[in-house]
């Protein structure tokens, strides 16, 4: 390599004293001390949740597939529909003898997706890694703690009057919440096949942008906080209240509208500080 990120090293030790295998008992020609480069297609912004049941970070940029890092290495995602667990869980606990499919011998690949699916937006909801697909308005989510199963059908489409994009998810309680410029939606729990329930929570109010959502407690009770298309909002699970009903209260001339689904912000959970 030209660079200095890998490096091949010539070496003529064997790795071990007294080898097991056949393969292990060769001479090694050349060891690769770094990882080779690779990229994925560039996107606008990442979006990432933790996902406790493997201790990664999965990311997406909205173009490429589905990432996950450990702290030193980026992988692609990538999904499971050959192992024990991933037949059991697609409901093949044993291919038939004789190897042909029918309508009681059906292949994971008949339940589960070869590939994660790419979205926009990724989210934890209890122990569910949920992507949202801006372009379709598509959620898709696999099987709880297990990032690397994802059943075909476990999939719905948001929909609001407007029939405007979806613009974020966030958790709230025991609620999984997505939301349009123009609409919010309340999810969940999902019942016991593992499909949920979309309720339209809000019309004609929503949230304009997935990174400038963020929650904060007031009053005794927790709430998502954000930016709407005319002001700032507070939803709790009931109707949104209004935090600002005009951009012009706080900057003079108000903000440029159109680029709203850009805001970003954070919050101080010491001082129950909003900043956008």
């Amino acid at each position: 390599d030209t660079g200095s990120a890998h490096k091949l090293i010539v070496v003529s030790d064997k790795y071990a004293q007294a080898p097991s295998g056949s393969i292990t008992n060769k001479i090694v020609n050349f060891e690769l001390s770094n990882e080779c480069r690779w990229g994925i297609d560039s996107g606008r912004r990442y979006s990432g949740t933790y996902s406790r049941a493997t201790k990664k970070l999965i990311l997406t940029n909205g173009k490429g597939p589905l990432l996950e890092i450990d702290g030193h290495r980026l992988r692609t995602l990538t999904a499971d529909t050959t192992s024990t667990t991933a037949k059991a869980i697609a409901g093949e606990l044993r291919e038939k003898e004789d190897g042909e499919e029918t309508e009681f011998s059906l292949h994971a690949k008949t339940f589960l997706r070869d590939k994660p699916p790419r979205g926009d937006i990724v989210v934890d909801y209890r122990g569910r890694i949920v992507v949202a697909r801006i372009e379709t308005n598509e959620i898709s989510y696999n099987w709880p703690g297990k990032p690397d199963v994802w059943p075909v059908g476990y999939q719905f489409q948001i929909r609001d009057a407007e029939n405007n994009p979806i613009t974020g998810m966030a958790t709230l309680y025991d609620k999984l919440v997505i939301y349009t410029s123009t609409a919010i939606f309340d999810c969940g729990p999902p019942n016991a096949a593992g499909y949920f329930t979309v309720r339209p929570a809000s019309q004609g109010i929503g949230f304009t942008s997935h990174w400038a959502v963020q929650r904060i407690s007031t009053r005794g009770s927790s709430g998502l906080i954000g930016p709407g298309t005319d002001g700032v909002y507070f939803y709790n699970g009931a109707e949104p209240v209004v935090v600002l009903d005009d951009w012009e209260r706080l900057i003079q001339g108000g903000v440029n509208r159109g680029r709203l689904d850009d805001a970003v912000a954070a919050v101080s959970f010491t001082k129950n500080l909003y900043f956008l």
